[in-house]
Order: structure tokens, then C-alpha cells, then sequence
């Protein structure tokens, strides 16, 4: 997914477009989840964080468009593949 076509279903999910926050709960949720389980090591805690963030990026846009662009960057980099 390019930035232009994530902050596209960024910007339809805040307009409720359900199609794009399932969308970007497909795209993003596996990465998520698999960093946050690293953190916390508990596949329900690591759930409900992940729900949380892209709940807050829905409704938070740019502020947490920055912060979740940087976790995937850092995931990104981590498993040797280019942001």
C-alpha cells in the first residue's frame, strides 16, 4: 500500500466508509499485532492494542499517522526490507 492510498482509507474510514477501515484493519493489523505480542507477550493484550490504535488513528488522523507510519517502518527495518 502506497502512503497516498493509506491516508486515502485513513481519510474515508474518519467519514465512517466501513469498506476502508476494513481495509486497513487487513493490511495493518498482522504487523501490529505481531509487534505489540513482542512487547507485551500476551496475544490478548497484545488484541486490544492494536484495536485501540486503529480506533485513535481513525479518529486522531495526523498525530497518529506519524506514529504508526514510524512502527512500520521500524518493523519494516527490522525484518531487512525497505520502508
Amino acid at each position: 500500500m502506497t502512503r497516498l492510498e493509506f491516508v486515502k482509507i485513513i481519510t474515508a474510514s474518519q467519514r465512517g466508509d466501513r469498506k476502508a477501515f476494513f481495509a486497513l484493519y487487513e493490511e495493518y493489523f498482522g504487523r501490529l499485532s505481531t509487534t505489540a505480542f513482542r512487547v507485551v507477550r500476551d496475544a490478548d493484550a497484545a488484541y486490544d492494542i492494536v484495536m485501540d490504535v486503529i480506533l485513535k488513528l481513525i479518529g486522531n488522523g495526523a498525530w497518529i499517522l506519524k506514529k504508526l507510519d514510524a512502527l512500520i517502518r521500524a518493523e519494516e527495518e527490522r525484518n531487512g526490507r525497505k520502508p
